[in-house]
């Protein structure tokens, strides 16, 4: 892996960042003593229930059901596979790379919506430290990767349109919902529904603008049979694999403050199984080309 010391090292610095940020705040959220939510005006006239305690006090009930359970899952199942990629990288695996570049686009875009989204408190620092780390390390990663080599890694009997339509569909179900949601206040001027007292909408701004359309390129791009298109679709679905237990954790707290989440609560925990199958599938391909060359030298 080229430019491995400083991966590693930013790599390592993300986790600390990650797992003191998150530990803090559910320990925080634990301890604290039940009641302390309180109604708030905003500017917009909505009434918000504010949760009124722990280091997520300022947020709404609603934020706070959702952030809860994303930090869980970071510091259960997102840390942890990170250090196992971080470790099959090092030892020159190709698919522990690809599987690192996944989870590694998951947490720099995290603790952007993190910087971008919740009320601040005193893990702000940690916050910046983890999507910077975790960019970088990104960026050097990816930037290590011979296209020409990626796409060699793998047989003709990949299902590159299984996987890449994968890839298309979800983003286009997600895309669907979040325009639900906004185009309403673009075309009459209202406020779109359960702003609360934040400012914006990061979650689905930032969703729109960069992981759903190259969602959408990469899964075009793995079709085709472009080198890029292997490299950004594996890396994807590995973004996909914790992605998705993420969005179920967070719809499960929801329905724990009284939420009926919909269809949301069935599509979700399908996509994720879908996206560990076809991850499986795409790693498997990998095994088998590497097979067929150690058959072909013996």
């Amino acid at each position: 892996m080229k430019n491995q010391k400083i991966i590693t090292i930013l790599v390592l610095c993300c986790v600390l960042a990650a797992a003191v940020s998150a530990s803090t705040a559910l320990i925080s959220l634990i301890t604290s003593e039940k009641g302390g939510e309180y109604e708030f005006i905003s500017l917009h006239g909505e009434k918000v229930l504010i949760f009124g305690r722990s280091l997520y006090g300022n947020n709404s009930v609603a934020m706070v059901a959702q952030g809860a359970p994303h930090d869980l899952v970071m510091l259960v199942l997102v840390i942890p596979l990170l250090l196992l990629s971080l470790y099959l990288a090092r030892r020159g695996s190709l698919k522990g790379r690809l599987l690192m570049s996944g989870i590694l686009g998951f947490v720099a875009f995290t603790y952007l919506l993190y910087l971008t989204l919740p009320m601040y408190n005193r893990l702000y620092l940690l916050w910046i430290i983890a999507a910077s780390t975790s960019f970088f390390a990104l960026i050097l990663t990816l930037l290590g990767f011979d296209l020409e080599k990626v796409k060699n890694s793998f047989t003709d009997k990949l299902p590159v349109k299984v996987v890449g339509g994968f890839i298309i569909f979800q983003a286009t179900m997600v895309a669907l919902l979040w325009l639900q949601r906004l185009l309403p206040s673009f075309l009459n001027g209202s406020v779109p529904v359960g702003m609360e007292h934040y400012t914006t909408l990061p979650v689905q701004g930032l969703d729109l603008a960069f992981p759903l359309p190259l969602s959408i390129v990469a899964g075009v791009l793995l079709i085709m049979k472009k080198p890029v298109g292997y490299l950004l679709a594996s890396a994807y679905t590995g973004f996909l694999t914790v992605l998705m237990p993420t969005l179920t954790g967070k719809i499960i707290g929801m329905m724990f403050i009284g939420v009926n989440p919909g269809p949301p609560l069935v599509i979700m925990p399908t996509f994720a199984l879908i996206s560990v199958i076809l991850l499986i599938i795409v790693f498997k391909d990998i095994d088998k080309k590497q097979k067929l060359r150690q058959s072909a030298i013996n």
